[in-house]
C-alpha cells in the first residue's frame, strides 16, 4: 500500500501577489553559494497524516515554520493537530473522506497571512509572500539562500511514487499535485525539499519540468534581510500587496 498523499489543487494565480524580481529587480544579478544544506539540524520533519490524507500544503508550511524556528534557535513548532487544525480550514473534516478535497497554494498563504498558523498555544503570522520564476534555477537557488526556504507547488507522476530521487521521466503516468517546501541545493545542480517527513533530493530536469508554482514566504526576519541585501528593495509595493491581499504589514 503507497503511504503518500498529495492535496495540492491546481495553481490559481492572483493579479495581486508581487514577482520577487519586481520588488528587487538587481535579485537577478546576484550570485548565489554553489551549495546550501540546510536539513541536517531538524531531528525530524513533520508528516501531519499527509501519508493517509491531503494535507500537503498544510504540512509544506509547518514544515517552514519548523525549520525556520529551529534555526533561530527556537523548540516550537506546529503540532499533528496544528496541521489538521489549518487544513480543516479549506473543508476538510476528520473522519469524512469526501472532504479531503486537498487545498491550493494561494488560499493557505492568506489564510496564514489573514488569520494565522496554529502552532501550539501561538498564532505565527505571515506578513507576505512574492512570487519565484520557477524556471529560472538561479533564482530558486538565490531565494533559499536569502530567504531561508521556498514554498513550492509540484506536479507529479508516477515514477515519483517509488523514486529514491525525484527526476524527470517524459510521458510518464500523472500523479498529481504536492505541495513541499524547498531549502537546499548541492553543487552539482540538484536541490532538495522536504516530502512526507523526508527529505527529497531532485534532479534539475525535475524542476524544470514538473514545478508549478514557488513562493518566498516573508516574515519580519527574511524581509529585514532582504532590504539590507538589495538597495533596491520595494517596500511601497511590498506593503500594497500584502494590503491587497488582506494582510498587515506591521
Amino acid at each position: 500500500m503507497l503511504n503518500k498523499c498529495l492535496g495540492r489543487k491546481p495553481a490559481v494565480f492572483s493579479p495581486h501577489t508581487p514577482a520577487l524580481t519586481a520588488l528587487a529587480p538587481t535579485i537577478l544579478h546576484y550570485n548565489p553559494q554553489p551549495e546550501i544544506m540546510r536539513g541536517s539540524e531538524i531531528p525530524s520533519w513533520l508528516m501531519g497524516m499527509n501519508n493517509s490524507i491531503g494535507s500537503c500544503t498544510s504540512v509544506g508550511i509547518a514544515n517552514i515554520l519548523l525549520a525556520r524556528n529551529t534555526w533561530a534557535g527556537h523548540t516550537n513548532y506546529p503540532t499533528t493537530a496544528d496541521i489538521l487544525s489549518f487544513y480543516e480550514r479549506f473543508g476538510y473534516k476528520p473522519g469524512q473522506p469526501l472532504t479531503d478535497q486537498g487545498a491550493t497554494l494561494l488560499e493557505c498563504m492568506q489564510s496564514w497571512m489573514q488569520q494565522g498558523y496554529p502552532v501550539r498555544n501561538t498564532t505565527n503570522k505571515l506578513k507576505g509572500f512574492a512570487a519565484v520564476d520557477f524556471h529560472n534555477l538561479n533564482l530558486l537557488k538565490t531565494a533559499i539562500e536569502i530567504f531561508g526556504d521556498v514554498y513550492l507547488g509540484v506536479n507529479l507522476t508516477v515514477a515519483q511514487q517509488t523514486q529514491t530521487v525525484w527526476d524527470y521521466v517524459p510521458n510518464d503516468q500523472e500523479w498529481g499535485g504536492h505541495a513541499v517546501s524547498l531549502n537546499s541545493f548541492a553543487e552539482d545542480g540538484s536541490f532538495r525539499v522536504v516530502t512526507w517527513a523526508e527529505w527529497m533530493k531532485v534532479t534539475p530536469a525535475f524542476m524544470q519540468n514538473q514545478v508549478q508554482e514557488a513562493y518566498v514566504l516573508l516574515d519580519a526576519a527574511s524581509i529585514r534581510k532582504a532590504k539590507t541585501t538589495f538597495n533596491d528593495w520595494d517596500m511601497a509595493a511590498l506593503a500594497q500587496s500584502i494590503k491587497s491581499l488582506g494582510g498587515q504589514l506591521a
